[in-house]
């Protein structure tokens, strides 16, 4: 186990390192390889909340709350460089990437789909209502998934034109999704 001084509010894994979002003032990369030594952090850089992190490749992408969405090169896991950050309408709570596109969970404005093929200057390309508090997603293919804040319903998003995803469905979960993978 590791003690953060912050609130973790999500982690994403890739090989040997986590990467651990920080409720406050941004959150910490933990080398994990060996697991019965302490793990070596460095912290990212973000002087914001993340709410969730999620990385593809060297790429990490951390929901800042109000602050939108930030992305980071981890090329070098231990001299992480802020790309840029996004703003997003809402509040970014959830992120997800599949290859170039991330999927953001904005609590009451519903999902946003993120160019990120430059990830120095991101756009966006399309977005859906969700009926509900958007605060946490997972994506792959074509498809997203975001759950509720105040209900268990989980929406299923169509994402295959990501400038025009739709809501095909939704179903409930037993609780409340804190997360989703």
């Amino acid at each position: 186990w590791y003690e953060v001084d912050r609130w973790p509010s999500g982690v994403a894994l890739r090989g040997d390192y986590a990467i651990v979002g920080g409720d406050e003032g941004g959150g910490w990369i933990l080398d994990v390889s060996d697991p019965k030594l302490p793990p070596q952090t460095v912290r990212v850089p973000s002087g914001m909340q993340a709410k969730q992190v999620a990385r593809e490749g060297s790429l990490l992408c951390a929901a800042l709350g109000v602050n939108g969405v930030n992305l980071v090169d981890m090329t070098d896991p231990w001299n992480p460089v802020s790309l840029s950050t996004i703003d997003t309408p809402g509040i970014a709570t959830g992120v997800a990437i599949d290859g170039a596109i991330v999927c953001v969970a904005d609590m009451i404005e519903g999902m946003h789909v993120i160019d990120i093929s430059e990830p120095d200057e991101p756009m966006f390309i399309g977005s859906v209502r969700t009926g509900g508090d958007a605060a946490t997603i997972a994506c792959a293919g074509h498809a997203a998934f975001v759950g509720k804040r105040t209900s268990n319903v989980i929406d299923a998003i169509d994402i295959s034109e990501p400038s025009a995803p739709r809501r095909v469905g939704e179903f409930e979960a037993p609780r409340r999704p804190l997360g989703m993978v």
